[in-house]
């Protein structure tokens, strides 16, 4: 029986890797500069554009900024923004930054035209790209931080039944399964059309983009571009869908595989795990489309689902994505309770569990995953 494991943020956290909300700070702009000062793409008076708009916007400025207006709350925020103004040269959005960027300590030199923010647009991909591929440099998956995803890799995923569906351009599944020899075992598309995949391997399917992947036509996505691909590829070629339109056509584009066969697999599923995601507001088609595919998922009487999101089961993300879990079952299953185990009907269990990821991959086996009402009534 397969489990589905949605990863988002969250996953890779314990790790070092960045939360969205807070990508760009000053304080990953000093990491970058130590690790990549001669990466030219990362320090283009666009890159230093999108940095300075993003300290003008912030809720809660840098020291250094004196001046500013309550814009966004955090990078994700921003990143959608920017994406949406520069979609669209007519709209009040496009016009209200530009108007902003008429502050020369602001466009550092660019000239104020709307194809001035498809420039910082894509300056921005870059910098979460690069964030996501410097936490993981030189580092060695044996350490003892890595231990917990060790366990999971090698003692409760099961290769070929299982698939991961991420949100994460990071590398961290692809090193975890190398440092097993186990590589191969995830793949991020089958073969040709209408061929499965390779006996005992699983898909990995990163449903925004990954850090090594490239977009190298109109056509087409090169999955084995590289660990630094990102830092030095053209503006065109980043395979990173951040917040914003983009993020929209790339998933009804050349990443549509990735959704293709992540619904599939939610709608045959035997158990969904979400591990550090929590669909962020700005994940509307995310939300849309994992939701509608869990509520399809009528082929098995039973249905485990888990939520992984940190101790506070109270919190307002743990709470939220309880409550669309829930209305996504609605009409299709019943939550279960012990009178209910022999009835013939569909139903579901829905468990919060109040740990971090580590916490989560250090103790949990499969069988609590697959059939957790069996363990709570036993």
């Amino acid at each position: 029986m397969g489990i589905v494991w949605i990863l988002g943020a969250g996953f890779s956290k314990p790790l070092g890797g960045p939360l969205l909300g807070k990508m760009l700070s000053p304080e990953s702009k000093r990491d970058l500069h130590v690790r990549y000062s001669e990466m030219k793409q990362l320090w283009t008076p666009q890159a230093d554009a999108a940095r300075s708009l993003y300290y003008y916007g912030r809720s809660n400025k840098p020291e250094f900024i004196a001046q500013g207006e309550d814009m966004w709350e955090d990078a994700e925020v921003y990143l959608d923004y920017l994406d949406t103004a520069a979609a669209n040269a007519q709209s009040p959005t496009c016009k209200r930054l530009l108007e902003i960027l008429g502050d020369a300590r602001l466009n550092h030199g660019l000239q104020r035209e709307p194809g001035m923010l498809k420039l910082m647009a894509a300056a921005a991909r870059r910098l979460l790209a690069a964030e996501c591929i410097s936490f993981l440099e030189a580092l060695d998956p044996n350490l003892e931080r890595w231990s917990p995803y060790q366990r999971w890799l090698r003692k409760v995923f099961v290769f070929g039944e299982d698939t991961v569906v991420t949100f994460n351009y990071d590398l961290v599944p692809e090193m975890l399964a190398a440092s097993q020899q186990r590589r191969e075992c995830f793949q991020y598309r089958a073969g040709e059309p209408g061929y499965p995949l390779e006996p005992g391997c699983s898909f990995l399917l990163k449903l925004h983009g990954s850090v090594n992947w490239g977009l190298r036509s109109s056509q087409a996505v090169e999955t084995n571009a590289g660990v630094r691909y990102a830092l030095t590829c053209d503006d065109d070629q980043l395979a990173i869908a951040g917040p914003g339109p983009g993020k929209q056509r790339l998933s009804s584009g050349l990443f549509e595989w990735c959704w293709t066969e992540a619904l599939a697999a939610l709608e045959k599923a035997a158990a969904i795990v979400f591990v550090g995601y929590r669909f962020p507001p700005t994940d509307a088609e995310a939300r849309e489309k994992l939701l509608g595919a869990i509520h399809k998922n009528k082929d098995k009487q039973q249905l485990a689902i888990h939520t992984v999101l940190g101790p506070n089961t109270s919190s307002d993300d743990s709470r939220r994505l309880k409550g669309l879990l829930e209305h996504a079952m609605a009409g299709v299953r019943k939550p279960t309770m012990p009178q209910l185990l022999q009835e013939p009907h569909r139903w579901y269990t829905l468990v919060q569990q109040p740990l971090l990821a580590e916490d989560f991959f250090s103790v949990v086996d499969r069988r609590s995953i697959l059939s957790p009402q069996e363990l709570a009534f036993s």
